[in-house]
């Protein structure tokens, strides 16, 4: 069993997870053990993304989750946020209204995989995933759960962007890295 995976079936605290990841299969892997480690443990557990949740609970399934047991019992929650780029008050306020949105129907503990802003390679819009991150770290000490946001690095290198991800690691407790066979080497400066 690799690190990350490892790292997972050991978590026993509250986090806010940083995953990078350049092979968006492994990085589902680890997505789907949080979330089915969480649920083995009653943990409310929600996965919110752009992708369309039937394709999720296809995935899920595939990995051995029980997706309708869970969805019955009420303690697994998948959901496609609305677009915060569309909300009137702008993309940072549209982000704090999907988060709210999400966790509506959950108790604590959470187990959260989110993606509240579609993952992109425009610089400003990262700006803006970094301004979340930063402040949602902050107030982590209110937050009774775990956390998880995915990051396609090949996003962030696009840019050459080695300070957009330090900051990203500055906001998260832990980082972890879903890569793919070719073996790529993060490059920090």
């Amino acid at each position: 069993m690799d690190t990350p995976h490892r790292f997972l079936n050991n978590l026993n605290t509250n986090k806010h997870i940083l995953l990078l990841y350049d092979d968006p299969e492994e990085a589902k892997k680890i997505e789907f053990q949080f979330i089915d480690n969480g649920l083995e443990k009653g943990e409310h557990c929600i996965y919110a993304t752009e992708e369309d949740p039937d394709f999720i609970q296809e995935m899920m399934e595939e990995h051995g989750i029980d997706v309708n047991f869970f969805l019955e019992k009420g303690l697994l929650h998948i959901s496609q946020p609305d677009d915060p780029n569309n909300h009137p008050e702008g993309i940072l306020a549209g982000a704090k209204n999907s988060l709210e949105r999400i966790l509506k129907n959950s108790t604590t503990p959470y187990r959260i995989v989110a993606s509240l802003i579609p993952d992109t390679e425009i610089p400003e819009i990262i700006d803006v995933h970094l301004k979340i991150e930063k402040e949602f770290h902050a107030n982590f000490e209110n937050f009774d759960g775990s956390i998880i946001c995915p990051y396609n690095i090949k996003n962030l290198e696009q840019n050459n962007d080695s300070y957009r991800i330090r900051k990203l690691f500055d906001s998260h407790h832990s980082v972890l890295y879903a890569q793919s066979f070719e073996g790529r080497v993060l490059k920090m400066s």
